[in-house]
């Protein structure tokens, strides 16, 4: 058994919550763990302090002001349509999620990875030319695109 377990057996048994098997487990685990066995003792010292405290009674008019105070809930609907009510997004958050959503539609339709340019005089730097229509002759382009291609770059 693991402290963190033990530690939570300890509050259950208090509480008069823990079977006979998990009580062997949780006595076998304080035999061998000074810390959760110190852990119990303390929370055994503290339960002791707290019984002998006397409890007070409310001043006159506390149970009516309380029921006063809580909130009320219509005959029929449940807990969870009072959460889900409560959880209900706000219009700014639903405008910023349709503005997200249309911000990655447009990059993905957009279809297009950048990637960083290669530094300056980076001998694996590749030399890219997409042309869709012949270079006209003698042009700058052309020159270009010959010089390049003889020189097996």
């Amino acid at each position: 058994m693991r402290c963190r377990k033990a530690k939570q057996l300890v509050s259950a048994r208090k509480d008069g919550e823990l079977d006979a098997a998990r009580g062997v487990a949780l006595r076998t685990h304080l035999e061998d763990c000074p810390a959760c066995q110190q852990a119990a003792d303390d929370w055994a010292g503290v339960s002791a302090a707290l019984a002998v405290l006397e409890t007070p009674e409310p001043r006159p008019g506390f149970t009516q002001r309380l029921i006063v105070r809580l909130p009320t809930r219509q005959i029929g609907r449940s807990v969870w349509s009072e959460w889900l009510e409560a959880l209900r997004p706000a219009p700014l958050a639903a405008d910023g999620l349709a503005l997200a959503a249309g911000m990655l539609m447009a990059v993905w339709m957009n279809g297009e990875q950048r990637q960083p340019a290669p530094p300056p005089g980076d001998p694996t730097q590749t030399v890219y030319v997409e042309s869709f229509d012949p270079l006209p002759d003698g042009s700058a382009a052309a020159k270009y695109l010959s010089i390049v291609t003889e020189s097996g770059r």
